[in-house]
């Protein structure tokens, strides 16, 4: 095939003149938001300002959205005579292919949108050297303690090259899904809503599915990397790090447009001229529309409904709301007309074929639920709680324990359901359990259980007490390279206090102190968590910091710290902190205490884990229940270790510490504890 039988000039060149006025719209578009926002925020009036400035060129979601809106907008554009069935006959009465049609359309519409990005792009490219020169001479600069280096590497030539790709892929991509788009149906509005909501739907039902699941399957397991996957084919992905960039994204998105280019062109070769104005142009596409839409509203009421109430019923109500709604509007968005709910033999079929998937699941019909490896099939297990995170078990003991603790979450699924339903303000647990097969294959699970229920269980304290699980818990303290530390400071926010050392002796005594009480401390101790304070050895400045939900790259030094608990259970680096005439700046002492009030709470908080202080001035101000006040210093020193500072089941006695500087602080005790005052 000759090249001009590939594409008509005549057609570009017409494109060109009538949408012209659009380019230079785009142009201004990405103008005003790019290289003029960035220029006149060089001058570093604030340090956000800045920040700013460096989001633009970098990860920002306002480009993200130009590039969207300006890929569907022109692909709308020109594709809109497709719904016209006048301009579809005289653009089809042109002595043209229909491949050559749809070639000369997307070639205009990508040069539509490539100049403007193209001129932007010099622009940029051209003032940064001027920007580079403001920032170096503002005063902000060194009050910030910026580096000047790292500025400029975010200007560089290579990130501007970053930022045309971004822009130039992601209009492109959605210009070709809004060709699509436009190809499937046969009205604009339908077109422009497709063209914006088609590259979310992966992502968008992976979530609602994972959603529904959770309430249907127990122990369902995390979909993570099914949504890393999702999000990461998704074009807009490309404005989130650039950092994380690499040629495989660029193969991955000129892929992605060769296919739908292809897509379209068969679509375009297959259309009937005289589905205009149909709201789907191609029956074979029409149930996919009808159920798509059913299925994804009635996921979505559903997972509404159930956040509303907590309540699988509620899932159940909404979902069937949802599917009904779902079902009706897709046939009246298809038969233009509201005269469609005699039509119910396709719901009627899709809740029966809904109803078997639920039936299916509830009745664990493939195994799911119970399925649970033999300790010979596993080469390594995966376990993560509140207590224990991100814990990669090897030694085959451990993997023994976390079987064990899968069986017995198995074996008790019906009270976990039950307490969990009838229980609204119970303190509940998330534990995920994971698996790697001998013959790579992997397993997940993930369970929401009572708090109580787990650590009650004798296999997690065998866990729990496992030294390589206490390394696991304890690595960047073992892992600590004491050269880095450039401080240690002990905080205590309850009280107000706080030490800091910098003796590089004193620290390496205090982390070798810390590294044997990890290793020593109790079950009891590791899931009660009573700290005096916490210790937080500061490690220096980062190369790279991460802020922001957007993940900005900032250029600021960031410290990075790690964090210790100095748990009440600490004895021996209790008596260090002692011996060297610190313990009275980390820890409130018996000294310090005028009284301690000990008082059954008056509100119905038997399921709180949470506490509001003026909540228990009120509690105390009532004074209607036991009540007992204590002087002795031995017994406050017994209080101070032992109360509480959570809520949980069973702790119905408020703690009122009142300091000779006038100041209350409060706390909990369980009524075990509590009632020895009362006696």
């Amino acid at each position: 095939m000759k090249l001009n039988q590939f594409y008509n000039k005549t057609i570009i060149i017409e494109n060109l003149k009538r949408f012209f006025g659009v380019s230079i719209l785009y142009f201004i578009a990405i103008f005003v938001k790019g290289p003029l926002y960035l220029y006149s925020k060089s001058d570093m009036s604030s340090y956000h300002d800045l920040e700013r400035a460096i989001q633009i060129i970098n990860e920002d979601n306002t480009h993200a959205a130009i590039a969207i809106m300006g890929g569907i907008l022109f692909g709308v554009l020109i594709f809109r005579y497709l719904h016209n069935k006048n301009s579809v006959a005289v653009i089809h009465g042109y002595p043209f292919r229909r491949s050559e049609l749809l070639n000369s359309h997307v070639i205009s519409g990508i040069i539509l949108i490539s100049i403007p990005i193209i001129i932007n792009t010099i622009i940029l490219a051209l003032i940064t050297p001027s920007i580079i020169t403001n920032i170096s001479s503002n005063p902000l600069v060194e009050a910030h303690n910026l580096d000047i280096e790292k500025i400029a590497e975010l200007y560089s030539i290579r990130r501007i090259i970053y930022w045309f790709l971004k822009m130039e892929i992601v209009s492109i991509i959605f210009f070709l899904i809004s060709t699509f788009a436009g190809i499937i149906s046969g009205v604009t509005i339908i077109q422009g809503a497709l063209a914006l909501i088609l590259p979310f739907v992966p992502l968008f039902i992976i979530a609602l599915v994972y959603s529904g699941l959770g309430e249907l399957v127990f122990g369902f397991g995390s979909i993570y990397e099914w949504e890393k996957f999702a999000e990461n084919i998704i074009p807009i992905s490309l404005f989130n790090s650039m950092e994380n960039w690499n040629i495989n994204y660029i193969i991955w998105y000129i892929f992605l447009a060769i296919l739908l280019y292809s897509l379209c062109l068969w679509l375009y070769m297959k259309r009937d001229l005289e589905r205009s104005q149909d709201a789907i142009a191609f029956d074979i596409l029409k149930p996919v529309f009808k159920y798509g839409v059913t299925f994804c509203t009635m996921l979505l009421a559903g997972s509404y409904f159930q956040a509303l109430k907590e309540s699988a019923a509620w899932f159940w109500i909404g979902g069937f709301i949802g599917s009904f709604l779902g079902y009706f509007i897709a046939e009246i968005i298809m038969e233009k007309s509201i005269r469609v709910f005699g039509k119910f033999k396709g719901y009627i079929l899709y809740i029966a074929v809904i109803a078997l998937i639920i039936t299916g699941t509830q009745i664990d019909l493939f195994g799911y639920e119970k399925r649970i490896p033999s300790s010979n099939e596993v080469e390594e297990a995966y376990f993560e709680c509140s207590h224990l995170r991100d814990a990669t078990i090897l030694e085959r003991e451990n993997i023994e324990s976390v079987l064990s603790i899968h069986q017995f979450i198995i074996d008790n699924k019906k009270y976990i359901i039950e307490e969990i339903k009838d229980s609204h303000f119970l303190e509940t647990t998330y534990i995920d359990i994971g698996y790697l097969y001998t013959n790579g294959r992997r397993m997940f699970r993930t369970y929401k259980l009572p708090t109580s229920l787990l650590v009650d269980t004798h296999y997690l304290k065998e866990l729990y007490q496992a030294e390589e699980s206490k390394r696991i818990k304890n690595r960047e303290l073992l892992e600590l390279n004491l050269d880095e530390v450039k401080e240690v400071r002990i905080i205590n926010d309850n009280y107000d206090k706080r030490k800091i050392l910098l003796d590089k002796k004193e620290i390496e005594e205090l982390t070798e102190i810390l590294k044997r009480e990890v290793f020593a401390e109790s079950y009891e101790s590791m899931i009660d968590s009573k700290a005096w304070s916490r210790i937080v050895f500061d490690i220096g400045d980062d190369e790279h910091k991460y802020s922001s939900r957007f993940n900005i790259y900032s250029i600021g030094n960031s410290k990075k710290d790690i964090r210790v608990n100095f748990n009440k259970s600490y004895l021996e680096l209790e008596e260090w902190f002692k011996d060297k005439g610190y313990l009275q700046d980390i820890r409130i002492m018996p000294e310090e205490v005028k009284y301690i009030v000990i008082q059954e709470s008056e509100s119905n908080r038997e399921y709180r884990y949470t506490y509001d202080e003026d909540e228990l001035e009120n509690d105390f101000k009532k004074g209607k229940g036991k009540k007992v006040e204590i002087k002795d210093k031995e017994e406050i020193e017994t209080i101070l270790r032992s109360y509480n500072e959570r809520w949980a089941k069973d702790r119905k006695y408020i703690v009122g510490i009142y300091t000779e500087g006038g100041k209350v602080y409060y706390g909990w005790y369980d009524e075990k504890n509590a009632l020895k005052y009362f006696k």
